[in-house]
């Protein structure tokens, strides 16, 4: 299902899947889906295919404006757009379908997992956890964050070569390193006594924060 909403004066929309059985007066979590860059909130469903997995849940496929999100050098909006774009999204869901506001996590791809990580960077006043996938780091999307703990995942191929897990610098911007991104969560949720490492499938290594106020990992 498609939803239009006004952000700013700007029309944007979102699309959505509500859970089987969902009944006026009951409350619902919220996960969004961030697309990656020149994916339409179609095309990044069509691969996520959050409901799958997440049942009893309200998913959201974010539309970001020309197919990207704020926080990359190629991306038609600011960072301040696109956070009042997902604060009204999460605002119309629990106006006028149950989304509870206390249980609103987001996953995202690529550039879409960069903007999962302005989720957790700008609005961890509302999400409890994010993870990226691939992410496509950009410094602005973990600059100026929130001083509140959420829950982080990076999910990330040591032998990435768009977005390499050991940063880069591309089209005149930085893009952060994978370390350097898990070491600020581990800052920001106040996690001490160093990490563990173990096996997480073939040829992947999941690397977890010791003692944190919300959970920080790697998937590597």
């Amino acid at each position: 299902m498609r939803r239009t909403i006004n952000v700013g004066g700007r029309t944007r929309s979102y699309n959505m899947v509500l859970p089987a059985g969902h009944a006026d007066g009951n409350s619902y979590p919220i996960i969004f889906g961030f697309g990656g860059w020149q994916h339409s909130a179609e095309r990044a469903h069509e691969y996520l295919r959050l409901e799958d997995a997440a049942t009893d849940t309200i998913i959201v496929y974010g539309q970001g404006v020309d197919n990207a999100w704020a926080g990359a050098p190629y991306a038609k909006t600011s960072i301040n757009q696109d956070i009042a774009y997902v604060r009204t999204v999460i605002a119309d869901l629990a106006e006028h379908f149950g989304g509870d506001r206390n249980r609103v996590a987001a996953i995202g791809l690529s550039n879409g997992g960069g903007m999962a990580a302005v989720s957790a960077c700008h609005m961890a006043d509302l999400f409890a956890g994010v993870a990226g996938v691939s992410g496509a780091y950009y410094a602005p999307v973990n600059r100026g964050c929130q001083n509140l703990p959420v829950a982080f995942m990076a999910i990330h191929g040591t032998n990435d070569t768009l977005t390499p897990y050991h940063g880069t610098t591309r089209r005149g911007q930085q893009v952060l390193p994978v370390p350097e991104l898990f070491q600020s969560y581990e800052r920001r949720n106040g996690c001490f006594g160093g990490v563990d490492s173990r096996p997480a499938g073939n040829n992947a290594t999941r690397v977890s924060s010791r003692n944190c106020r919300k959970g920080v990992e790697v998937i590597k």
